[in-house]
């Protein structure tokens, strides 16, 4: 029995020291609790509910009373009121930033233009100013063909209307809008020969091609039709057995070139200027008898520039003396002893088509048939491109005729 006693009493004392231990680390616990974990350290308190005010507590699930134990936010929630805190505060202390600076909106002057249609009443009322402004001068001084190339150029970039040419020879003009045929316009009235090539230009102009050039005016726009005038026959390696493949005609309406399967491109002046010179003196008169040339159709034209009147007076080559005014009815150089001083001239380059010689005042060549034109106005000038049966494309400056490039590496040939 006092064994047993023993026993039992050396368990006991292990059993309270357990519990001191327990009651000790305990201890240790809640300081390091109060010192570290604290939620003072992590923000504010959140603020107590209004029974916890009251000192009502809330009653838990179990149904036990915990009035006097204040309700702390979880560690999450008190992480993110801590960095809002952070944050607050350095926006506190950040200088305030500018306000951001508006892009100024431009400011037009004149009325608004809401849609095109007013931009278009803008643009005619302009035409008409301008036609207006240039009537005002003398019949002798106002070119109305050039005016009405130029109204043409305002209004060209709406086109209403678009031309065709045909295998039956004839050439025809739409109504872009409704599809409506205009105008039916035969290349030759006599022949039935295929148009291969058609050109429409302010004016309005109609250039057709077929084994020649045929330039269609109107007495009424668009359904009467004048006369056609005729170019490109009698042009050498121009025939019934050739084709006239591309017509293109320049902005300011002054140069025509034309492609042929004959291997040429053909250029024309057209609508050239005339202009009269006075001589005074022999001397001048006679070293313009010598530089001038006859020509194929019995135009007389300057082979050289020439400076007469002390250079007053410069005639440029290719530069055709008319039949008019102090040489009205010659018809040979020698003819230039006979005028009267002062005499005075007038002269027109050679070639143009609309006002005197039909024949081409330049040709280039290709070593084959010709079978496409284009025309490309690159800045201030203004290109030719012409594809060939020689399997090449060159590059032709139109004001000089000069080659500017040819591109090669066509198997065979340049069709379009």
């Amino acid at each position: 029995m006092n064994r047993v006693a023993t026993e039992a009493e050396q368990w006991m004392g292990w059993f309270f020291m357990m519990i001191a231990g327990c009651v000790l680390i305990g201890g240790l616990l809640h300081s390091l609790y109060e010192q570290h974990f604290k939620p003072q350290a992590f923000g504010p308190e959140v603020p107590k509910g209004r029974d916890e005010q009251d000192g009502k507590g809330a009653s838990s699930s179990s149904g036990s009373a915990e009035g006097d134990v204040p309700q702390r936010p979880s560690v999450r929630k008190r992480v993110a009121a801590a960095k809002a805190k952070a944050k607050a505060e350095t926006e506190e202390t950040r200088p305030a930033a500018a306000p951001e600076k508006q892009p100024e909106k431009p400011s037009f002057s004149g009325p608004p233009l809401p849609g095109d249609r007013e931009l278009w009443l803008l643009r005619l009322l302009a035409v008409q100013k301008f036609v207006e402004a240039g009537l005002k001068c003398s019949q002798a001084e106002a070119d109305l063909d050039a005016i009405r190339r130029k109204i043409w150029r305002f209004l060209d970039d709406r086109p209403t209307v678009v031309a065709s040419g045909c295998v039956d020879g004839q050439a025809r003009i739409y109504d872009l809008q409704t599809g409506k045929l205009l105008v039916s316009i035969r290349h030759d009235a006599t022949g039935r020969d295929a148009v291969h090539s058609i050109c429409l230009r302010p004016g309005p102009l109609l250039l057709t091609g077929s084994w020649d050039g045929r330039r269609h005016h109107w007495d009424a726009w668009p359904s009467k039709p004048a006369r056609p005038a005729e170019f490109a026959r009698g042009e050498p390696g121009i025939g019934h057995d050739n084709q006239i493949t591309g017509i293109e005609l320049n902005r300011d309406g002054t140069l025509l070139a034309c492609a042929s399967s004959g291997g040429k491109v053909f250029v024309y002046r057209y609508n050239c200027p005339t202009r009269e010179i006075e001589l005074t003196e022999m001397d001048d008169v006679m070293e313009l008898k010598g530089a001038l040339k006859m020509g194929d159709h019995g135009e007389f034209f300057a082979q050289r520039r020439l400076e007469l009147a002390g250079g007053d007076v410069v005639i440029e080559p290719q530069e055709q003396l008319l039949f008019e005014a102090s040489l009205e009815g010659f018809d040979k150089r020698a003819d230039l002893d006979k005028v009267q001083l002062p005499a005075k001239l007038r002269l027109r380059f050679v070639g143009c088509m609309t006002h005197g010689t039909r024949k081409a005042y330049r040709t280039l060549e290709h070593a084959g048939a010709v079978r496409c034109l284009a025309l490309s106005a690159e800045g201030s000038t203004e290109y030719l491109y012409s594809g060939s049966r020689d399997r090449t494309i060159c590059k032709w400056s139109l004001p000089d005729g000069a080659l500017r490039h040819t591109y090669k590496g066509h198997t065979s040939m340049v069709r379009c």
